[in-house]
C-alpha cells in the first residue's frame, strides 16, 4: 500500500507541476495571446487584465500578475522535493482556492473573453479557466491526502 500512496503522490506532483509550469512559463506550442503568467507584456495577460479592468484596480496588471507567476514556480518546485511536497501542496491549495473566489467574484467571472479587443467581445472561454482552477484544487487536496507525512515515512 505505501508505494501505491509513494507513486500516486508523484504522479499528482508532476500533474501539478506541469500544470503550474505550463500557467506561468511555458504553455504548449503556439500558445494564444494573453495566456502565459511571466511572459505576457503588460496589459496582455486575459485573465489579469480583465480583474484589472473590472475592479478598477490597476495593480492586478502587471504587478499581481508576476507574484503569482513566482508562486507558481515556488510552489512546482516545493512540489518537486518529496520532503517539502505538503507544505508545496498546502501552498498551492490556498492559491486554487483564491483563484476560485477570484473566478465567482462579479469581476472576474466563470467565463472570460478569449480576446481583450472589443472586436470579438462575444466569444468566451466556456468557463475553461474556471474548471482548471477546480481541477487543480482537487489535485493539491488530493496530494495533500495522499504524501505520506513525516510519522510514515
Amino acid at each position: 500500500m505505501r508505494i501505491i500512496r509513494h507513486l500516486f503522490s508523484w504522479g499528482l506532483a508532476a500533474l501539478l507541476i506541469g500544470l503550474f509550469l505550463h500557467l506561468s512559463v511555458h504553455p504548449w506550442p503556439n500558445p494564444p495571446a494573453g495566456q502565459v503568467l511571466l511572459f505576457d507584456l503588460p496589459g496582455e495577460n486575459i485573465l489579469f487584465s480583465t480583474l484589472a479592468e473590472r475592479s478598477g484596480y490597476p495593480i492586478f496588471e502587471p504587478g499581481f500578475r508576476v507574484v503569482i507567476g513566482g508562486l507558481m514556480l515556488l510552489i512546482s518546485l516545493l512540489i518537486f522535493l518529496p520532503p517539502t511536497r505538503r507544505t508545496g501542496g498546502f501552498l498551492a491549495f490556498l492559491l486554487m482556492t483564491s483563484a476560485i473566489v477570484a473566478h465567482m467574484s462579479p469581476w472576474l467571472g466563470q467565463e472570460l473573453p478569449l480576446e481583450l479587443t472589443s472586436g470579438d467581445a462575444g466569444r468566451t472561454d466556456d468557463g475553461r479557466q474556471f474548471a482548471l482552477a477546480i481541477a487543480l484544487l482537487v489535485a493539491s487536496i488530493l496530494l495533500l491526502v495522499v504524501h505520506p507525512s513525516k510519522q510514515e515515512r
